[in-house]
């Protein structure tokens, strides 16, 4: 199993993040409904948040891993209301992105811990 660091974790925020706002980009030049574009939208925004917070995330961990928490736990909630804004109700992407939302809060309650025993 693969153990997660501090930058394996700053690199999946970064990359990924970028990765989903270029997407939502190509979404929101090829999309026609209103709707669809405003889900895009959001996407962005979230993906722009993660991207800040994959930037700081070393002082965010050791500062302030509550907020990260919270980030994280309101963006999963977040995506699932813009994609029911589009009418889509998918099981599958909401355990996808539920799990997520854990894996992340779980490694961030890790990491932290770790950077307050090292001091």
């Amino acid at each position: 199993m693969m153990r997660e660091t501090k930058k394996s974790l700053k690199a999946y925020f970064i990359v990924f993040s970028v990765i989903g706002f270029l997407t939502s980009v190509v979404g929101i030049i090829n999309l026609t409904g209103t709707m669809s574009k405003i889900s895009e939208a959001i996407y962005m925004a979230l993906a722009a948040g993660f991207i800040y917070y994959g930037l700081k995330l070393d002082q965010y961990l050791r500062n302030s891993p509550q907020t990260l928490k919270i980030f994280v736990i309101a963006a999963a909630v977040i995506q699932q209301v813009a994609r029911l804004l589009v009418g889509g109700i998918d099981l599958i992407f909401m355990i996808l992105s539920a799990l997520v939302a854990w894996y992340l809060v779980h490694n961030i309650n890790k990491l932290s811990a770790q950077d307050k025993n090292a001091k």
